[in-house]
This record gives structure tokens, C-alpha cells and sequence, in this order.
């Protein structure tokens, strides 16, 4: 995963959308699509898909919830 992404989500049945989010590493756009955030910080965590902590945390905090924490487009 963390050399080729790509290749590594090859056989994964996920949308155009989907795979386009997580390749480019968009945690905000999956959140909003219901992704959940704390498996996803496993992305962060092991450095995969552009992503790091601070790059993580940026992205997740730029999501808009309404006043129960639901994600709002």
C-alpha cells in the first residue's frame, strides 16, 4: 500500500469516486460519505495515500458537522 496505492486497491470493489478520495487521500470527502473517521486514521498513521497526521488532522477538521457531529455537504 504504501508504495502503490493504486495497485494495492486494484481488486478492492469500490466506486470511481471512492477509489479517487482515498487516492488523492480527500479523509474530508470519505468522511462525508460515510467513512469512518477513526479507521481511516489508520491511513494517517502508517502514511499511505499522501497522508500523515498533521495532513489527517487538517483535512478532518475542514469537514463541516451539524451540532451532533453528522457530517454536512
Amino acid at each position: 500500500m504504501q508504495s502503490d496505492p493504486a495497485k494495492a486497491l486494484a481488486a478492492v470493489d469500490l466506486t470511481d469516486e471512492e477509489r479517487g478520495n482515498l487516492l488523492a487521500g480527500d479523509v474530508g470527502a470519505l468522511y462525508r460519505m460515510g467513512v469512518n473517521a477513526f479507521l481511516m486514521n489508520y491511513l494517517a498513521r502508517f502514511e499511505v495515500c499522501g497522508l500523515n497526521t498533521e495532513t489527517y488532522n487538517q483535512r478532518m477538521r475542514a469537514v463541516k458537522v451539524d451540532e451532533i457531529g453528522r457530517p454536512v455537504p
